[in-house]
């Protein structure tokens, strides 16, 4: 791993030795290797790909996340990171949501671990990433998210006779 600080003259001193003292140091091949990369012309263009590529990946969430959890939660579009941070609106314990969402391969992280000081209703936060899948495995893990939450609730979904979903 490869990083940097911006940090006071004063306190860098012992935030070397800090580092020093916890990895033996980053290899020198892997730090001329970034050091060229983010020195070179293709670097913009490197994070634009970036860019487009999760900002097609949040856009695809954001339209699963309508689709099939907009009555069951609330969520704002991050503006960055690779992150959805959603509250389902009834409340519920998403550690035991998870644990009904693995069994059908579904992973997220329950978002209590993220309070400094968790109670029942930080309970109903999730961390969804949508980095890794694509936009098609993000709509079918949000339709199974969505039916094991209607499941945990004790709600069912049907279908009218015009094909609109009803809760």
């Amino acid at each position: 791993r490869i990083g940097y600080i911006a940090a006071s003259e004063n306190v860098h001193s012992y935030l070397v030795r800090l580092k020093q003292s916890t990895d033996l140091h980053t290899n020198r091949i892997g730090q001329w290797w970034c050091a060229r990369f983010l020195n070179s012309p293709d670097y913009a263009t490197h994070l634009e790909r970036l860019r487009a590529f999760y900002r097609e990946r949040r856009d695809a969430m954001q339209a699963a996340l309508i689709r099939h959890l907009d009555d069951l939660a609330e969520w704002t579009p991050p503006n960055g990171g690779l992150f959805f941070w959603v509250r389902l609106k009834g409340g519920g314990d998403t550690r035991a949501l998870l644990v009904r969402a693995l069994e059908r391969k579904v992973a997220f992280m329950p978002g209590e671990a993220f309070f400094t000081n968790p109670d029942a209703q930080h309970g109903a936060f999730m961390r969804l990433n949508f980095s890794h899948a694509t936009p098609e495995q993000l709509d079918r893990g949000l339709a199974v998210l969505a039916g094991v939450i209607r499941e945990q609730c004790g709600v069912t979904k049907t279908e009218n006779a015009v094909g609109i979903v009803e809760i």
